[in-house]
């Protein structure tokens, strides 16, 4: 079992933590009371762009609704007083509207695959760990804390109830900290990434379980959200504490989140899950907490939790594999690649196929575009508004007040862009577009000068399907220069550019190569007296529109 001093040292620095963020967690389970749970998140910049990434919306339009959530916070209300539902024979009863698509609970299945249960090799239980990649499992440092602790330790998949309530034969495999072992302690992020090595039992192979990739990204949570976790609580049986979990801190310090649910000693290593069952924290440590009061001024009795935040952890093996600080370098660097390549492809895990090594490659190129939900709307009697799309926001609008007597009208949704069909993304090896800024809005020294405002166009306009987290969805930046596409007509809408003719400079994209001052022919302009400037141009396709909404070569030849 896990030594009982790390365990004293982690719920030391966790309670510590807690006390540290006791007012912010009052005040998300506030606002989660009240029924407007995603005011909990502070930092508007946050929740802008989680409203985004989750529903697809403009950022005019997730600025409405987060700007909604805000006032709504702000509003007095009567202690104890109840939000009003619908009422009639098909009413909502409960604290929560808790409808999610279908699809949710086969995405869970399917991350469920890659958690394992860690335990020694004479079977007793240890904790719980999950693949995130090839032959690599992510656990806490008090866990598995050193290289010769694995070598009597094991990780077991599929240890859990069929459908039938029957135990499965779970597939055993021993653990290979030669292949790969980084870890950070107890008074770090408590992490353990280690190999996997050769099948112990059972008859699945570990290819087959899939892995889950992780992510830096910033838009994978913000307070109030519900969070999933897997686990193996007290060395139990695979089990799922589901969605009504939810988060209620961040110590942007220590990086870690804080989060109600239901966990137990053996839950240490578990994945805790955002709704798209996007990896966000490593669980390290839950307990009854009762320093948070009441309404009615009475401790409540409170299991908060602490996880380590995967961004975190993320960003420390980036650090080590660019110092080349890790005995594994070699190992690190191409998980890197493969998870960069799996955020931008929108994947939350890899399914494993019978006998098959993951192929991020030959999966990326399966990827398709699935159109997102139109949001819908709602109003209740007392004048809140519900949108409903990947999460749920009900708000009671200042300028919405319920009407007496009388049915409230619809408000107008917020209506996305209109959606390509379904065509099939391809992924290119191509140059990378993540050091381009675009134009800039405030290149003039005292003045904004926007991009331009595509409104009530009869014609689509192409979507950024590289666009980063935050991102205009429609831009394609490059160096100081932008283009919004006209996706029917395969042309521009409009292109803006920054230009400063005293800094001219040539860059050599295959080198990255930049030349102040440079002559003509540096600038590619090779053939002034013949066919102009335009003799030197090169035909590159833009890979981050779809193929259908550009111009090809044949056009330009």
């Amino acid at each position: 079992m896990v030594d009982i001093r790390s365990l004293a040292e982690v719920e030391l620095r966790a309670r510590e933590r807690l006390q540290r963020n006791k007012s912010e967690i009052e005040y998300s389970l506030e606002q989660i009371a009240e029924g407007n749970p995603l005011a909990a998140e502070t930092q508007p910049f946050r929740r802008l762009e989680r409203i985004q990434a989750k529903t697809d919306m403009t950022r005019d339009e997730a600025e409405m609704i987060s700007v909604a959530i805000e006032a709504t916070a702000k509003q007095p209300r009567a202690r104890g007083a109840k939000r009003a539902k619908p009422g009639g024979p098909e009413a909502i009863r409960g604290a929560t509207l808790d409808f999610v698509g279908v699809a949710f609970l086969e995405k869970g299945r399917r991350a469920a695959d890659a958690v394992g249960r860690i335990a020694f090799l004479n079977e007793a239980p240890q904790g719980t760990g999950f693949l995130v990649g090839p032959r690599l499992l992510l656990t806490n440092h008090h866990v598995i804390e050193t290289a010769a602790d694995a070598q009597h330790m094991q990780v077991q998949f599929d240890y859990e109830y069929g459908v039938d309530r029957l135990a499965l034969a779970p597939s055993n495999f021993f653990l290979d900290p030669d292949y790969c072992f980084v870890t950070d302690g107890i008074d770090g992020l408590d992490f353990t990434l280690i190999g996997i090595g050769a099948q112990r039992a059972g008859s699945r192979q570990l290819a087959e379980f899939g892995f889950l990739p992780l992510s830096d990204a910033g838009d994978k949570h913000m307070l109030g959200e519900t969070a999933n976790v897997i686990q193996h609580p007290d060395g139990r049986f695979k089990e799922l504490v589901l969605r009504e979990n939810h988060l209620v801190a961040r110590d942007e310090t220590a990086q870690v989140l804080h989060y109600v649910a239901d966990t137990e000693q053996g839950s240490s290593g578990s994945p805790v899950f955002n709704n798209e069952w996007e990896p966000i924290a490593l669980h390290h440590w839950g307990a009854p907490w009762r320093e948070v009061m009441g309404t009615d001024g009475r401790p409540l009795s409170r299991e908060v939790n602490e996880g380590i935040r995967i961004s975190a952890i993320v960003g420390h093996l980036q650090r080590l594999a660019t110092l080349g600080a890790a005995p594994q370098s070699a190992v690190l660097g191409p998980v890197l690649e493969m998870w960069d390549r799996a955020r931008k492809a929108g994947r939350a895990f890899h399914t494993g196929g019978i006998g098959a090594a993951p192929d991020p490659e030959r999966e990326e190129s399966k990827a398709v575009e699935r159109p997102p939900e139109a949001p819908q709307s709602r109003v209740g009697e007392d004048g809140s508004i519900t949108w409903t799309f990947p999460i749920e926001i009900t708000v009671k609008a200042p300028l919405a007040a319920g009407a007496a007597g009388g049915t409230a009208a619809q408000p107008a949704a917020p209506t996305p862009a209109a959606v390509p069909g379904q065509a099939e993304r391809r992924t290119w090896r191509t140059e990378e577009f993540d050091d381009r800024g675009g134009y800039e809005p405030g290149f003039i020294p005292g003045f904004i000068v926007p991009l331009p405002v595509v409104a009530n166009s009869p014609f689509r306009i192409a979507e950024n399907q590289l666009a980063g987290p935050g991102a205009d969805k429609h831009e394609l930046p490059y160096h100081h220069f932008s283009i919004v596409m006209n996706a029917d007509r395969r042309l521009a809408f409009f292109t803006a550019v920054n230009i400063d003719g005293k800094s001219v400079k040539a860059i050599k994209r295959d080198t990255k190569t930049v030349t102040s001052d440079p002559t003509l022919g540096q600038l590619g302009v090779e053939s002034i007296g013949m066919a102009g400037a335009e003799a030197s141009d090169d035909f590159r396709p833009d890979r981050r529109i779809l193929e259908t909404e550009r111009m090809d070569r044949p056009f330009y030849e």
